[in-house]
């Protein structure tokens, strides 16, 4: 097995599959936040992922040279917080019943606190012709095309917001196709084939180019084991991040069975309520903390143009600036472009979620 410290150093250790290993918290993924596991608490994190990426900056990747993978990437080793130890293996098996985990190496470690932060999956192979299509012959996941096809209802959940996107669709002329979902892509063809969500009626679309957002759902360990919820994410409690049914297990990220939108952003809000109730827990108090649903959508209308969505639970707009943010604005591109990725990489990647928690005793 390979257990990398938080400077990046690995080391080798010669176990058998039966090893088993015990740990007061354990950390199931990587992620935005690294470790949200509070201080001195004896954490330890499983994650087979070698590298980080900046949010606010992958999205400009293919975006005409806006950004380049070199920067939006990074060794996640030099992100990992000091005082929690890495295990690098994937987990093939969550039992919390028995208050156990297992790793694809066979390595089983049981657990007094469990977090759950894996992140979510990609199912390229839910869409025919998605998976061996991507990166050719104009299937693509850049932002820019001349029709919109969504199963959502609206362009966007929350009205102040949604009223401005609607206006760049009339202005753009692009034709919009709500509750439509894609099914499959005929690459040869250059074709994509919608389903109408209402009547199953399907139609199909000629392109020069087609942007997809590829299904996707929470990680398959997690659908199968009973943490799951209805939908196959991990079950939280949506204020205070607890496991319904398992106290000592927390869940945030993607990962978890929250309603609202999944973005870095919202786990940014989400780590320190789970970090402050996770310690209220340990110590047998009542979990004060309560996460509003907060999250937050940088969304590109064009060049040097950028509107930032931030609301909550109630799709209410919950704004950080002193003005309209429903505007397009250059300011919000270059909060975009210049300033978020820089506080992602030398802010929030680098500062623990139990900031301000220190004084807490496990």
């Amino acid at each position: 097995m390979m257990l990398e410290s938080a400077c990046g150093t690995a080391y080798d250790f010669a176990m058998a599959p039966s090893v088993s290993q015990h740990i007061l918290v354990l950390i199931l993924g990587g992620g935005m936040l690294a470790s949200p596991s509070p201080p001195d608490c004896g954490g330890l994190i499983v994650n087979l992922g070698w590298r980080s990426s900046s949010h606010p900056g992958d999205t400009f990747i293919s975006h005409s040279g806006r950004s380049s993978a070199r920067a939006c990437y990074r060794r996640e080793a030099d992100y990992i917080p000091s005082g929690v130890d890495w295990i690098r293996e994937r987990v093939s098996e969550i039992l919390p019943d028995e208050r156990a985990v297992v790793t694809d190496g066979g390595r089983r470690m049981t657990y007094d606190w469990l977090i759950v932060a894996l992140g979510i999956q990609i199912d390229w192979l839910s869409i025919p012709g998605l998976a061996e299509g991507i990166g050719t012959r104009g299937i693509c996941s850049n932002y820019s095309a001349e029709h919109v096809a969504s199963p959502a209802s609206a362009i966007f959940s929350v009205a102040k917001y949604r009223k401005t996107l609607e206006s760049v669709v009339a202005r753009k002329g692009i034709e919009t196709r709500f509750r439509h979902n894609l099914v499959e892509l005929r690459p040869d063809a250059d074709e994509a084939v919608c389903e109408n969500l209402d009547t199953h009626e399907r139609a199909t679309i000629p392109y020069d180019m087609v942007h997809v957002s590829p299904p996707m759902s929470a990680p398959d360990v997690i659908k199968q084991s009973p943490l799951a919820n209805d939908q196959g994410w991990c079950a939280a409690d949506k204020y205070t991040l607890q496991s319904p049914r398992y106290p000592n297990v927390f869940a945030l990220g993607d990962a978890a069975g929250l309603p609202t939108s999944k973005t870095g952003a919202a786990v940014r809000k989400q780590a320190p309520v789970l970090v402050v109730n996770l310690l209220a827990a340990m110590r047998g108090g009542n979990l004060s903390a309560s996460y509003n649903g907060y999250s937050s959508c940088p969304v590109v209308t064009g060049y040097g143009k950028m509107m930032l969505a931030e609301f909550d639970y109630d799709n209410e707009p919950a704004e950080s600036f002193p003005f309209d943010q429903s505007k397009e604005r250059y300011t919000m591109w270059l909060l975009k472009t210049q300033v978020l990725p820089r506080l992602y990489w030398h802010g929030t990647a680098r500062s623990p979620a139990w900031s301000g928690c220190r004084s807490a005793a496990c």
